[in-house]
């Protein structure tokens, strides 16, 4: 077979990567965001990082080694889906070799491109990275054959009918309830050993995971349709509400405070990065967003490690700054 056609998938997708980048540098404030956002946003974690404990840096360059390497398997996988699927190459798709040829270069490419991130901030150590890149691959790989398998499951044992109807009309009040049995029984597990904490930040990461994707192509869409900012943050908010509320109140109620405080810790963060998501997709595109939040959050984080108040000021003042810079995206029914 000519290298030409085992890398059709390949030479297709840099093809889309090279026109996203024309259109970010045909924008003014996304190549501004680019050029000014990104070189601060690395500024201000190198020197925050710099400070931390040599353990405490190789823990950090250890996660966000197996993080990126995460990320970066699990979006390759599913992209090789689509391609096998829906892709208008899916006939190269279906071959292992091709879709091998794909995944191994941009794999590699990503994982030194998230090498020389860790080095840009100065928090590099090629062991600890080795081993956490290995792990995140394999963990990436995993994850979307799990998540497949228990949807599988999930559509065996339920039917459609039922499913539609928990779908649309009882899923907050089921919510809400299995949120109180499981903050019940956090109550009810002893406290020493911080068994109650290690329940509230599995419970946490589990909602997380579950209602903290904003998709950015379906904000745009309801912001070209007209919809106002209450309406957006209506349409994701409520589910993070309506899981973390009633699991923090049931431990405070029985004063486990420091589940209570970690739940709460967890709900304010998820609400507020949702939030700042939203806005900024209504005003760039997903790359610049995603960079212009992460730059946010970051610059907050590093202020309110010396001023608390004015931290939290500046992520007010931000969520505000992207709320308004979206308001002229609407049209139709504006």
């Amino acid at each position: 077979m000519e290298l030409s056609l085992l890398l059709a998938i390949l030479r297709l997708d840099v093809a889309i990567a090279k026109a996203a980048a024309r259109q970010i540098a045909k924008n003014t404030a996304d190549l501004l965001t680019v050029l000014i956002g990104l070189p601060l946003l690395v500024l201000v974690a190198r020197a925050w990082l710099k400070g931390l404990p040599s353990d405490h840096r190789d823990l950090i360059d250890y996660g966000a080694s197996a993080l990126i390497a995460t990320v970066i398997a699990k979006a390759l996988l599913e992209r090789v889906w689509f391609h096998q699927s829906d892709g208008p190459l899916a006939r190269f798709a279906q071959r292992p070799g091709d879709w091998l040829s794909y995944m191994v270069p941009l794999l590699s490419a990503g994982i030194l491109l998230g090498f020389f991130g860790l080095a840009a901030v100065g928090i590099l150590n090629p062991g600890g990275a080795a081993l956490g890149t290995c792990a995140g691959v394999i963990g990436g790989l995993a994850f979307p054959f799990v998540r497949e398998r228990v949807l599988h499951l999930w559509r065996d044992i339920t039917s459609q009918r039922r499913l539609n109807l928990i779908r649309h009309r009882r899923a907050p009040i089921i919510g809400a309830i299995a949120a109180a049995v499981l903050g019940a029984i956090g109550a009810i597990l002893p406290q020493g050993g911080n068994l109650d904490a290690l329940w509230a930040g599995a419970y946490g990461f589990m909602v997380i995971v579950l209602t903290g994707r904003v998709d950015a192509a379906t904000v745009r869409y309801m912001t070209l349709m007209g919809h106002s900012p209450a309406s957006l943050l209506r349409h994701w908010l409520p589910a993070q509400i309506m899981f973390l509320l009633p699991f923090g109140a049931v431990l405070a109620l029985a004063q486990n405070w420091l589940a209570a405080g970690l739940t709460a810790a967890v709900a304010l963060g998820l609400l507020v990065l949702t939030t700042a998501r939203i806005f900024a997709y209504r005003a760039f595109s997903r790359l610049i967003a995603d960079w212009a939040v992460a730059g946010v959050i970051a610059a907050a984080g590093y202020v309110a490690l010396t001023v608390p108040p004015l931290g939290a000021a500046i992520l007010i003042a931000a969520i505000v700054w992207l709320a308004r810079l979206g308001s002229g995206k609407r049209w139709m029914l504006a």
